[in-house]
């Protein structure tokens, strides 16, 4: 319990100052609740944002860092949503073939190591909501993928979840290199 509640603050404390408390202007909550695993396999992680007491749920039988903030992204995103945002151009960036819910590997990174690859892994292809999740969890990974060099289109996609987060968070300052903006500027 002691080691889950460590990885919960130090992810916490990878975000701005203030930043989480930006929700209450759209007046979501946020519960986290820390769990060993899902019945199902592979589920790391799950977000209810059908209410604004938004639940995250993370198994701690996995990479913690990887599930939360994939999952915060959903939280992320329900406010941007709620404070006028909207990703209009998103699919812009996405194949001409594609549709989400249909997995192409050649398009993923985890599947191809591709610098120029469309999604960062399989799941991303399930949704726009889950592409910018695992997009966004990518960009907070302690490492970078080649792919998030400039001009790459997952550098496109990375910039532009930075932009939405810079345009709607007043916690967020241009003129600072969040920790999500580290391999992006």
């Amino acid at each position: 319990i002691n080691s889950a509640l460590n990885k919960l603050n130090y992810n916490i404390s990878l975000y701005p100052d203030g930043f989480f408390n930006e929700f209450s202007k759209q007046n979501l909550k946020l519960n986290i609740y820390l769990i060993k695993k899902f019945s199902e396999k592979n589920v790391t992680g799950v977000t209810d944002t059908t209410s604004n007491n938004v639940v995250i749920t993370i198994a701690t039988d996995y990479n913690f860092s990887t599930s939360f903030n994939h999952e915060i992204y959903h939280y992320i995103e329900r406010y941007i949503n709620l404070s006028g945002g909207a990703y209009k151009t998103w699919n812009n960036l996405n194949p001409k073939d594609f549709s989400y819910g249909k997995s192409n590997k050649q398009y993923t990174y985890t599947s191809t190591n591709s610098p120029d690859s469309y999604f960062v892994n399989i799941y991303a292809e399930e949704s726009e909501f889950e592409d910018r999740a695992s997009t966004f969890e990518y960009m907070m990974s302690t490492n970078k993928i080649n792919a998030f060099n400039k001009g790459n289109r997952l550098y496109l996609k990375a910039k532009y979840i930075c932009n939405q987060i810079n345009l709607f968070f007043d916690t967020v300052n241009e003129n600072v290199v969040e920790y999500w903006e580290r391999f992006i500027y």
